[in-house]
């Protein structure tokens, strides 16, 4: 029923009558009920209905003030010196309403059109995730990125030739770099690749693949699979190499560690690999990727945890680490769970 609306543009929503009277006009409930179908029907649509609504009301005609007594009289004055005859053909006026129209819709679509492009050409791209919702992303020098749930990455939208490769990551992220020989071998000379984690920490990468975990109230860290980086803080420079990590030491200097990490996801099975990780971090890395609140009794404070676990849905993993512990998991409510002893 709704299949025709699958190839939509931006540009073929402004030009949509239907559309654009859901949009503007009292509320319709036969037009509310078509148009989220079509939403239902195919999410991908949802951001260009979104954009072109908004550009719709932004172009909408803002009513007049009612005139005066003396502007009536001025615009009465100014009918007069323009009158056309008092008895028009009815072809003819009906020829003329038609010219008006059709100059009128085509003046809202150039303008819709040119705000459209403008607005296309924002130079900078930003995207977030929701919990439990992973992002694969392809970034202008042909780098990819996988943006983990509840994350953020922005960036600018064209990278020219020369001009550094920057990226600003909130969250946690996996990125394969586009080594700097395969962008000149695509024609494309970029400087160093950039990721900025904070206001004072910046990761500076050559050709590599390596992860980031940069969430609020935990020590951002950065681990290398492959390639070369330096990690810069406030004139503290770290240079990694493969298998390394660097964090936040206690003093707010930064710290590499070497050896598998603590915390680690394997992207290719969809698992968490745990390596002597306390059990505080464990829930804590569990509630970031997918909403939830996990309540530990003291019992489990000093615990360890060590294997690999599922990491499809938080009730599964903590199911799981319940059972390493040898404790027990109950649910108080819409993602609020306890561990405690049985």
């Amino acid at each position: 029923m709704n299949s025709r609306y699958k190839q939509y543009t931006v540009v073929d929503f402004l030009a949509d009558e239907s559309f654009r009277d859901w949009v503007l006009g009292p509320e319709n409930n036969r037009l509310t009920t078509k148009w989220e179908a079509v939403r239902k029907a195919h999410p991908h649509l949802t951001p260009l209905m979104d954009e072109a609504a908004g550009m719709i009301r932004a172009l909408r005609t803002v009513k007049p003030e009612a005139k005066t007594t003396r502007q009536a009289d001025d615009w009465e004055a100014i009918q007069r010196k323009l009158a056309t005859p008092a008895v028009e053909p009815m072809g003819h006026r009906y020829r003329r309403l038609s010219y008006q129209w059709m100059a009128a819709a085509a003046l809202l679509a150039t303008i819709a059109l040119g705000l459209y492009l403008f607005l296309r050409q924002e130079p900078m791209v930003e995207v977030r995730t929701a919990y439990g919702e992973d992002a694969e992303i392809a970034l202008p020098d042909g780098s990819t990125l996988v943006l983990y749930p509840n994350s953020s990455i922005r960036y600018a939208r064209q990278w020219n030739s020369g001009t550094p490769r920057e990226v600003w990551l909130a969250g946690e992220s996996r990125l394969d770099i586009a080594r700097m020989k395969e962008t000149a071998a695509a024609g494309r000379t970029h400087a160093p690749f950039k990721v900025y984690l904070n206001d004072s920490l910046s990761v500076t990468v050559l050709g590599t693949v390596f992860t980031v975990y940069n969430r609020e109230a935990r020590t951002p860290l950065v681990h290398l699979e492959s390639g070369r980086v330096q990690v810069d803080r406030a004139g503290h420079r770290v240079v990694l190499s493969p298998g390394e990590s660097v964090s936040y030491g206690q003093h707010g200097d930064l710290v590499k560690h070497s050896g598998p990490r603590a915390i680690a996801r394997l992207p290719q099975t969809n698992e968490l690999a745990l390596h002597d990780a306390p059990l505080h971090d464990a829930i804590a890395y569990i509630a970031g990727n997918f909403g939830v609140t996990i309540q530990a009794d003291r019992d489990f404070h000093d615990r360890h945890l060590d294997g690999i676990v599922p990491f499809s849905a938080a009730t599964e993993t903590l199911a799981v680490i319940a059972a390493i512990v040898d404790g027990q998991l109950t649910e108080s409510g819409p993602g609020v769970f306890r561990l405690s002893k049985k």
